[in-house]
C-alpha cells in the first residue's frame, strides 16, 4: 500500500506539474503576443508608402503569431497609430491614424484634396467611389477627423493563402491611392490601448536596418 500510495502521489504530482508548465506557456504565449499588439515603436519603421516614426504607439493583430518568446520587428496587422509627433499620411497632416475604418485625427486646420464621394450610376449601375467634381478639396478643422476611400490593392490570393501578408516596404499600404470623403468630429476619438506590460524579456528579435525606400 505504502509503495501504491508513493506511486500515485507521484503520479499526481507529474500531472500537476505538467498542467503548471503548460498553463506558464500558454500565459507566456499570450504575455508575448500582446506585447507586441501593443507597444511603442523602437525605431523608425517603413510600413508600406509611409515611414512611421520612433516612439508611435502602434496598435496591429497578427493572426501568425503564435507567441513565440522572440519574432522579427513588425506592423504587419496594422490597426492603428498615435504619432509622437505630426506626421503626412495621404497629403494629410497628423497625429493619429486607423485604418478600418480609414481615418486620420488632424493636428491643424488644412485643405485636404483629392475628394472622392459615391456615384450610384457608376460601377456599371452598381455604384463607386469616384472623384467628386464639384468639390476639389475640403477644409477640416484641427481636431476633426478625416475619412478616407481606401481602394482594394489586388494581389494574388491562391499565392498567398495561409501566408503572412507582406510586411515592411512591401506592405499593401499606400495614402497616395486615398480619397477624402468628409470631415467630422462626432464619430469618438481614435483609442489606442496602452503599451504592453512591463517585461525584461524582450519580445522582439534583432531590429532590422534602419532604412527605407
Amino acid at each position: 500500500m505504502a509503495a501504491s500510495g508513493g506511486w500515485c502521489w507521484c503520479t499526481t504530482s507529474g500531472r500537476s506539474s505538467r498542467r503548471w508548465s503548460s498553463k506558464q506557456t500558454l500565459e507566456q504565449q499570450h504575455r508575448y503576443r500582446h506585447s507586441r499588439q501593443h507597444f511603442v515603436l523602437p525605431q523608425d519603421l517603413q510600413y508600406g508608402e509611409l515611414r512611421i516614426p520612433q516612439g508611435s504607439l502602434i496598435d496591429r493583430y497578427d493572426p501568425f503569431d503564435h507567441g513565440e518568446p522572440q519574432r522579427p520587428l513588425s506592423l504587419r496587422g496594422l490597426r492603428a497609430v498615435r504619432f509622437p509627433q505630426t506626421v503626412q499620411v495621404a497629403g494629410t497632416w497628423a497625429t493619429a491614424m486607423e485604418i478600418n475604418p480609414t481615418r486620420l485625427e488632424l493636428a491643424h486646420d488644412q485643405q485636404i484634396r483629392p475628394v472622392a464621394h459615391f456615384d450610384r450610376q457608376a460601377g456599371d449601375g452598381y455604384g463607386a467611389w469616384v472623384s467628386d467634381p464639384a468639390r476639389p478639396d475640403l477644409d477640416c478643422q484641427q481636431g476633426e477627423y478625416a475619412w478616407f476611400h481606401r481602394p482594394l490593392i489586388d494581389y494574388d490570393i491562391e499565392a498567398e493563402f495561409g501566408q503572412p501578408e507582406p510586411d515592411g516596404p512591401a506592405a499593401r499600404f499606400r495614402p497616395s491611392q486615398w480619397a477624402v470623403t468628409h470631415c467630422e468630429s462626432s464619430w469618438g476619438p481614435i483609442e489606442l490601448q496602452p503599451e504592453g506590460p512591463a517585461d525584461a524579456t524582450p519580445v522582439w528579435g534583432a531590429l532590422p536596418p534602419n532604412a527605407g525606400p
